[in-house]
């Protein structure tokens, strides 16, 4: 099975994309009940002077991992047939990059690998990378064409394997340091994320799943994104790209799962979000949010599971109008999700300017599209179009 790393490379940044920056913000613990576990790194064999990768867990799950790593040596498991489009040759390019989405601090070639084979451990030797002292940084591995000239690479030419978790160097000393937000492994019943090497690997264990794996730093980048509103923050997630291409892994896990049709890629669509564990960021409902990312990782209440459905259902494929719903229109206490559908669609619906936008809950599940829950039937709603 083909898994995607969201986040890879949204943004702007030379090679590797993603660089933000601004106000750091608290994120909240799992809801009672759920177990945690921190992350760790076991790997018996890892040489001497080497960093052992917490990669146990991503095994079968993700297309690349690293074993080990070390600033002129590292370990790593690709597998080549998970990837479109390789050259028959091609180098792998060890980068060191600033942490989380930053600068890029220097790169070597590591040699040239055959596409042509369907998975490859390997070691693999190159010039010492550079360790920038006490500043965070992380390793990145690349796949680039062979001929490529590394001063001239653009996005489109890398093929991006893994990255190592957040680090540092004292005293010549690699060390992972990890950040204050990082987030170790949790299960729940219908839910589940697997902190490894560099990476989250996430899966809900509803009716309809969610699978696909986040870069560690791209939900660091997110998470210290400023605070915005909740319809800008649906803006930003289409405009970035990052709810296309949620968009693009959702559609396909629904189409192995036999769901093809329009409606039915949508039912999927809304089941598998409300498979994301419901935590509280506060006591009551505010108008401020968490980005997809940092939901998809977190969990997160009303308006961070609504911006998150949103952005998807908003964007290529889907590309279905969409609308905020507070509940009540003055001093809010709930936001759900309003879907543009037409009078052969059953259910609650709230009009704009001849639109019916239906509701769709986004929290709890099993709500279908047009369910209002019981506690606000008898509410009024104000209706925001994206």
């Amino acid at each position: 099975m083909k898994r995607r790393a969201v986040l890879a490379a949204v943004g702007g940044c030379a090679v590797l994309g993603g660089c933000t920056a601004g106000q750091n913000r608290a994120t909240p613990n799992a809801s009672a009940g759920n177990q945690t576990r921190p992350e760790q790194a076991v790997t018996p064999s890892s040489p001497p002077g080497t960093i052992p990768a917490a990669y146990r867990g991503l095994q079968g799950r993700v297309n690349s991992y690293f074993r080990w790593y070390a600033p002129t040596r590292a370990r790593l498991t690709t597998t080549l047939s998970a990837y479109d489009d390789l050259a028959e040759q091609m180098d792998l390019l060890m980068v060191v990059q600033a942490y989380p989405n930053g600068d890029l601090l220097g790169m070597s070639r590591a040699g040239a690998i055959r596409t042509d084979q369907a998975s490859v451990t390997t070691t693999v030797s190159y010039e010492p990378l550079p360790t920038p002292g006490e500043r965070p940084f992380k390793y990145v591995a690349l796949l680039v064409p062979t001929a490529a000239e590394l001063s001239d690479l653009s996005r489109e030419q890398t093929v991006k394997l893994c990255a190592t978790d957040r680090l540092t160097a004292a005293a010549g000393e690699l060390r992972k340091d990890p950040h204050p937000q990082a987030k170790g492994t949790l299960r729940t019943e219908a839910y589940s994320r697997i902190a490894g090497e560099g990476i989250y690997d996430i899966t809900t264990t509803g009716e309809h799943n969610i699978e696909l794996s986040i870069y560690k730093a791209a939900y660091v980048s997110e998470s210290e994104r400023p605070l915005q509103s909740i319809r800008r923050s649906v803006r930003e997630a289409i405009d970035s790209g990052i709810g296309a291409e949620l968009a693009d892994i959702l559609g396909q896990n629904a189409a192995r799962a036999g769901q093809t049709t329009d409606r039915e890629k949508v039912n999927y669509t809304v089941d598998a979000v409300q498979s994301l564990p419901f935590v509280s960021d506060s006591d009551e409902y505010d108008n401020y949010s968490k980005y997809p990312t940092e939901t998809l990782v977190e969990g997160g209440d009303c308006e961070d599971t609504t911006i998150l459905l949103a952005a998807v259902l908003a964007s290529k494929p889907f590309e279905y109008g969409t609308a905020l719903v507070y509940l009540p229109p003055e001093n809010p206490i709930h936001v759900g999700l309003g879907i543009r559908g037409t009078s052969k669609v059953d259910g609650v619906y709230y009009e704009v300017d001849g639109v019916r936008y239906y509701y769709v809950e986004t929290t709890g599940y099993g709500w279908e599209i047009g369910d209002l829950p019981e506690k606000y039937q008898d509410t009024l709603g104000r209706t925001v179009p994206i």
